[in-house]
């Protein structure tokens, strides 16, 4: 059995931009920069990033198509650096299920629209 069959939740491949804001161990915003969905579920999401980082928490956050911003913290569970530039980050929610969930709609439907707009 490979990872992709132990995953609980489905994954949806997106390919968004996302606002990071690394939170250091005093709970303060240390940096933050843009990155890039690569893929979102009910459990967490797949990000790009330009930078490593070096910091436990983030927060994420993303505007929807109507511009409306949504944003959720998450906890890094997986770093690596990739050999053609920049680094993949694996995060996993921490807020609840309905703070996950209207995060989760938003970037689906900012997705799906943009991706019917540039069709």
């Amino acid at each position: 059995m490979n990872v992709r069959d132990k995953r609980i939740h489905s994954r949806i491949k997106c390919n968004n931009l996302v606002q990071i804001k690394c939170i250091d161990s005093e709970g303060q915003i240390s940096s933050q920069f843009l990155g890039q969905i690569l893929n979102i579920s009910k459990g967490g999401i797949k990000i790009k990033s330009p930078l490593p980082i070096d910091t436990e928490l983030i927060l994420i956050s993303t505007l929807d198509k109507e511009n409306k911003s949504f944003g959720i913290k998450g906890k890094i569970v997986f770093s690596a650096r990739k050999e053609s530039g920049g680094h993949l980050l694996g995060i996993k929610f921490e807020a609840p299920e309905d703070s996950c969930i209207k995060f989760i709609r938003a970037v689906i439907k900012t997705h799906f629209s943009q991706t019917h707009i540039n069709a």
